[in-house]
């Protein structure tokens, strides 16, 4: 399951005090892999919110076709992605390592397509990265330079990426490659 939370409950990792668990942070993948062009029918997805409250908000969505119209649907009315849902989820891996000896754990990948609704996307960034420091779990963006990561654009870093990776962007902003 590419190292993501799920795929924890099928591991059970080997005696040695060096291992640290990676695990891979992309819940919910309708919304950060919208238009991912090689995620298949998800990559026509596009304007998927976040966060949801089961309540709809994706009226203004049109019809994609393929599989994902009831997949939006199913998102939109009976999922809910916030905050306090990411702290589930990262509870999840929390509770497994802490039920296998406290291996200790990494989310070394996670990210938004920058094709996200922006602000979405700066939410998500948020949520994400604050329910890993929570949980004391260290996190690495995906890409700073890629669709995933911090969406430098010759080099240069948009602060409020930044910031909603909990970084000081006073005098942090790259100058634009030569």
């Amino acid at each position: 399951l590419w190292n993501g939370i799920d795929g924890l409950a099928d591991f059970t990792p080997p005696p040695d005090p060096n291992l640290v668990i990676v695990i891979h942070v992309y819940d919910p993948f309708l919304f950060t892999h919208q238009n991912a062009v090689w995620a298949g029918d998800i990559g026509y997805a596009m304007g998927i919110p976040y966060p949801t409250d089961r309540n709809g908000g994706c009226d203004h969505l049109p019809a994609f076709g393929h599989d994902l119209d009831g997949w939006v649907e199913g998102f939109c009315t009976t999922e809910t992605w916030n905050a306090d849902a990411m702290r589930k989820r990262v509870a999840i891996a929390t509770d497994w390592a802490a039920a296998n000896g406290g291996v200790p754990l990494t989310a070394n990948e996670f990210g938004v397509m920058p094709t996200a609704p922006y602000r979405d996307r700066l939410n998500w960034l948020t949520d994400a990265r604050a329910a890993f420091e929570e949980a004391g779990i260290g996190w690495a963006i995906w890409g700073w330079d890629d669709g995933f990561g911090l969406d430098a654009q010759a080099y240069g870093m948009d602060a409020a990426v930044l910031q909603a990776l909990g970084m000081d962007v006073a005098g942090a902003m790259a100058s634009p490659a030569p």
